[in-house]
């Protein structure tokens, strides 16, 4: 018994111990008079009785008892009866708490060591309830229907939409149909009965605006089973000024040039045709002649394309303007490759790449489409940043920062083949990823981000935003209400900030000190997407408690003596001192 005792106050044990102590010898100091009669050692008895039971009642003794420890058993959304009533049997004295959301969870069950949690899980923004608890989780089954999907929610005009999604328990006969506005139907892809099934709709964007394409999900007979929102914005193209410089003329950019001035763009072709003297070509632009390259006739170009041969060619004024012009101004340059052009060193950025002897290849998501190539691929570098990508993932177009522009290549070539094959669509993509990948940045005043592709009715959807000024920003919903917002201590130009959107559609976010920068973004019922949204659910309860670090719980607790037995006992001894002297 002895083992299992402690003293609350041990701390303050020797203090104590020394006060009654001194306390003790002055009582037996005072009585030595009558030493060695039985009055004597009748009160010693009972002053030391009254000095223990006063001790004890100042260091708090307690005992250590076996701690049993507590469970609840949570029951979310579409759990399965048989996994609660196996738990009842084991824990016959735990009742099940239903789950509500944005409630307290352990508000009448402060004590509870374990949690089990049956069904779909509980909410993101739940979960830091049970941040120091023990969770077994036992909802790992998955729901049938699209659990992933991905796509690009803000495009440029002429861009393609491209939904890929996996379904989770297809069945035989039923059908994906990707509906755009006016309810036209775009795509399809039938379902098989597969564990998974991955699949991938697309349709071309043409114009401008804010779109509610739709996903339908049909069975073998045409009845609707499901209709969910993907919401695209389409941006209206930029129009580039762009300058292509051969040191002859080509077939490749005969119909880059042809391609470029049809997307708009303004266009300015110089192609040798002696030793000093040049053919010029204008496209949506004013004639102009450029001879030698300078400061003044480069900084308002985004894109030089030039070819190797040009390049190696422009003398040193020339070279020096453009590397100024892409290092301070931003300017982006193209090299189109030769032989040559692989085993020599490149002024403007070094490239470094190897030998495959392989003279085709495939894009990647799109391996049946072949293209021709130079028998070279880029060797992997650290400051290299890949444009294109191959079947086999080996990079068939990359660049380089240099300053504030960027210096890119390619091995591709003759890619105006797929022009003459009829894979107009192909050739247009691929160019679009090199040309945009390439061409001078605008640095808007405002950039808004948000991890969150689709907002959902009444639940948060956080976003960020970077500022290039130092001033707070305001940020109003288009309803009118300000938003709070938080800043990043270490980066003083990022905000972030919550709303919590009431209706569903289309919304905006704008600043006060630049509206005409808005974040557009979409918010769907809660109706919409459902099995993404527990597969989702069932992810993040999976991640939180695999990452949670729960508080070891105790193997005993202590249990306090009640002070009122010393304290009877100090009385009652304390009684008897005063009443000894009267009976004699």
């Amino acid at each position: 018994m002895i083992e299992t005792l402690t003293f609350l106050n041990e701390a303050q044990f020797w203090s104590i111990v020394a006060g009654i102590s001194v306390t003790g010898c002055v009582f037996i100091w005072k009585e030595w008079q009558h030493f060695g009669t039985s009055r004597f050692w009748l009160k010693i008895s009972l002053i030391i009785i009254a000095l223990l039971a006063l001790m004890l009642m100042a260091l708090q003794p307690a005992l250590m008892v076996n701690k049993k420890s507590k469970n609840l058993i949570i029951v979310t959304q579409n759990y399965k009866a048989n996994q609660l009533d196996s738990l009842k049997i084991r824990h016959k004295k735990v009742k099940p708490l239903k789950y509500v959301p944005n409630s307290s969870i352990f508000e009448a069950n402060a004590a509870i060591d374990s949690v089990f949690i049956l069904g779909q899980g509980i909410e993101p923004y739940d979960l830091w309830q049970l941040k120091d608890k023990t969770v077994v989780y036992l909802g790992n089954y998955l729901p049938s229907g699209i659990i992933k999907y991905h796509y690009k929610s803000k495009n440029r005009e002429g861009e393609a939409l491209e939904f890929k999604g996996v379904y989770e328990q297809p069945k035989n006969g039923r059908h994906l149909i990707l509906q755009g506005p006016g309810k036209r139907r775009l795509d399809s892809v039938k379902l098989k009965t597969l564990d998974k099934q991955s699949f991938q709709l697309a349709t071309p964007l043409k114009a401008a605006g804010k779109y509610v394409y739709k996903l339908i999900e049909e069975d073998s007979n045409g009845q609707l089973i499901a209709l969910n929102p993907i919401p695209v914005e389409v941006i209206k193209r930029d129009v580039l000024k762009i300058m292509l410089i051969n040191e002859f003329p080509s077939f490749e950019s005969k119909y880059l040039k042809n391609y470029l001035a049809e997307k708009g763009h303004e266009v300015l072709v110089r192609s040798k045709i002696t030793k000093a003297r040049y053919k010029y070509e204008y496209f949506n632009t004013k004639k102009r002649s450029i001879g030698g390259f300078t400061t003044s006739n480069l900084k308002d170009y985004d894109l030089i394309i030039i070819d190797a041969n040009a390049l190696k060619n422009l003398d040193k004024a020339s070279n020096k303007a453009l590397e100024n012009a892409v290092s301070d101004v931003g300017l982006g340059v193209l090299i189109q490759a030769n032989s040559s052009f692989f085993r020599a060193s490149n002024r403007l950025a070094r490239f470094d790449f190897k030998q495959d002897n392989k003279t085709s290849t495939a894009l990647k998501n799109a391996s049946k489409i072949r293209i021709e190539k130079q028998p070279y691929r880029f060797n992997n570098e650290f400051t290299l940043e890949t444009l294109l990508q191959s079947d086999a993932n080996h990079i068939l177009a990359a660049y380089k920062h240099l300053g504030n522009g960027r210096v890119g290549t390619t091995v591709l070539g003759n890619t105006y083949a797929l022009v003459l094959k009829g894979q107009t669509e192909q050739y247009a993509k691929l160019w679009t990823r090199i040309i945009e990948g390439l061409s001078k940045r605008v640095n808007p005043k405002i950039n808004w981000v948000s991890t969150i592709n689709l907002a959902t009715v009444d639940f948060p959807f956080p976003f960020k935003l970077r500022t290039l000024t130092a001033k707070i920003p305001e940020v109003k919903t288009d309803q009118n209400y300000r938003i709070a917002l938080k800043n990043t201590i270490d980066l003083p130009k990022v905000w972030q900030g919550v709303t919590y959107p009431l209706t569903s559609g289309w919304h905006t976010l704008k600043e006060k000190q630049d509206s005409s920068l808005v974040f557009n973004y979409y918010v769907q019922d809660t109706l919409a997407w459902r099995a993404k949204s527990v597969y989702d659910k069932i992810v993040e309860n999976k991640r939180f408690y695999n990452n949670a670090n729960p508080k070891k719980t105790p193997l005993y607790s202590l249990k306090t003596i009640n002070p009122l037995w010393f304290f009877s006992l100090f009385l009652i001894s304390m009684g008897l001192l005063w009443l000894l002297p009267k009976l004699t």
